[in-house]
């Protein structure tokens, strides 16, 4: 990490919020099933027009799910989706799931919606891998713990649909440390 992204990185608050997390969660060893967030079960068409039930359609044993409220958000999760390789390195099969929350409001022009993030993402995985889901968005939020729309939210979720990890926004090489932790505590306490 760079001196710059250790500065964007600070200032942006992230550092200030995460600290309290990662000591609670060292000193939990996790977070209790009490305090638990949870993926809501939805059903949701992706953007190849197949009816998913989620969670319980996510592929993996372990996924990592980017929430994204704007349009904008893209670039936050496509920052993610570079990295991918290295941040996976030795944690093959973990698919990806981007989620469009996207207002019920908007259900009416769904189709064109639909068909404009369809065409704005050529790869066929990657499209497979999209959901575009029309709900009220705040209980989605609320379940997920996700505090505002500002900015994607990114989620390692289990097939039951707990949330393993979490953080927001752009990629930055500590997110990246601090996912590749996790994964390494769940396949430690998996042993």
């Amino acid at each position: 990490m760079t001196l710059l992204d250790w500065r964007v990185y600070l200032f942006s608050g992230m550092a200030f919020r995460m600290v309290p997390t990662i000591l609670l969660l060292t000193l939990m060893g996790g977070v209790s099933d009490a305090q638990q967030a949870m993926f809501p079960e939805l059903k949701a068409q992706n953007l190849d027009h197949k009816i998913l039930s989620l969670p319980g359609d996510f592929s993996g044993e372990l996924n990592l799910v980017f929430v994204a409220f704007e349009q904008d958000h893209q670039r936050e999760v496509d920052s993610w989706l570079e990295a991918a390789p290295y941040i996976f390195k030795g944690y093959p099969g973990i698919p990806f799931y981007e989620v469009a929350a996207i207002g019920k409001d908007y259900k009416l022009a769904r189709y064109f919606i639909n068909k404009g993030m369809r065409y704005g993402i050529s790869k066929e995985e990657q499209r497979e891998h999209t959901v575009a889901v029309y709900i009220d968005k705040r209980p989605f939020e609320q379940a997920l713990q996700i505090p505002d729309e500002k900015r994607s939210a990114v989620l390692l979720v289990d097939r039951k649909g707990k949330v393993l990890w979490r953080d927001y926004g752009l990629y930055y090489d500590i997110k990246g440390n601090s996912l590749r932790s996790a994964l390494a505590a769940l396949r430690e306490a998996s042993h």
